[in-house]
């Protein structure tokens, strides 16, 4: 990811900032944050000096700076990032498309790490139905979703609603580890 950046950067013509955002979205699983950070700001201005302020672009950086966040903790940093990103996304890509719910799922991560448990759970009960709604119905993406909604369900008093978000979650993800273990066996 570093190399590609490298070369990305050297390249005259080079308008794609997805180098700086691959390689932020790995400095925040090394937890290196603040590397991290500094590339997807400038991945932010620069998307929005090419390519316009309101671009799919700028949106993709903005969605990966606020999950960087959001895995620092720093949840009251994350929430406008996300909110610019959602803002752009619903306008640019429609109600149904998949990233539309990634963002959802962010946001209702970050409402959660701020303690607004409505919040989060009106947030992720709204990307579950657009994952359900679109093609991804038996993903990974529901799957984690559903996982994530389930204790904050627990946290409102909707033990039932958790169990089953749980247990559908379990099923889809336990599903999706053995139809890889299939794939594997079969190479």
């Amino acid at each position: 990811a570093r190399r590609a950046q490298a070369i990305a950067l050297r390249r005259a013509t080079a308008a794609s900032t997805e180098p700086q955002r691959i390689l932020g979205a790995v400095d925040a699983a090394e937890e290196r944050f603040d590397d991290g950070e500094r590339l997807l700001r400038d991945a932010v201005a620069r998307d929005r000096r090419v390519h316009g302020a309101d671009s799919l672009e700028a949106a993709r950086s903005l969605a990966a700076l606020a999950n960087l966040l959001l895995r620092a903790q720093r949840y009251d940093q994350a929430l406008p990032a996300i909110e610019q990103a959602i803002a752009i996304d619903q306008e640019r890509l429609g109600r149904n498309h998949p990233l539309i719910a990634d963002d959802f799922a962010d946001l209702g991560l970050i409402y959660a790490g701020l303690g607004r448990d409505g919040a989060a759970g009106a947030a992720l009960a709204f990307a579950i139905d657009v994952l359900e709604r679109g093609s991804s119905e038996e993903s990974t993406r529901l799957g984690y979703a559903e996982l994530e909604i389930a204790p904050i369900l627990r946290r409102l008093g909707r033990t039932e609603d958790a169990d089953t978000a749980f247990k559908d979650a379990k099923h889809i993800l336990d599903k999706a580890a053995n139809d890889e273990r299939q794939r594997e066996r079969e190479l």
